[in-house]
């Protein structure tokens, strides 16, 4: 029957640029000390799925998310997704 679209176990790993807007948000998460247990208690996310997410890029963040860690960041999701994006074409030489 192959593999259900939206199924988080589906997904895969993470895409390069989802790597990329992982390391911006973890960026971030560090320059303001805030650490995986209050990214969960600030964003209901759970440790293990940040975890999973931002730390080990082992899947990616889906948009509600983002969404919410760019809240409780105080960042832009526009700024973060074009800087992710940037990164990304510098990468593959565009």
């Amino acid at each position: 029957m192959g593999s259900v679209k939206g199924n988080r176990r589906g997904t895969g790993p993470a895409s390069r640029f989802s790597q990329l807007l992982n390391a911006e948000l973890r960026a971030e998460a560090a320059r303001q000390r805030l650490s995986l247990r209050m990214l969960e208690d600030m964003t209901g996310i759970s440790k293990a799925r940040l975890s999973t997410t931002i730390n080990q890029d082992a899947s990616p963040l889906n948009t509600n998310e983002v969404d919410l860690l760019c809240e409780v960041l105080r960042l832009s999701p526009s700024d973060i997704f074009l800087k992710a994006y940037t990164a990304h074409k510098k990468e593959m030489g565009l």
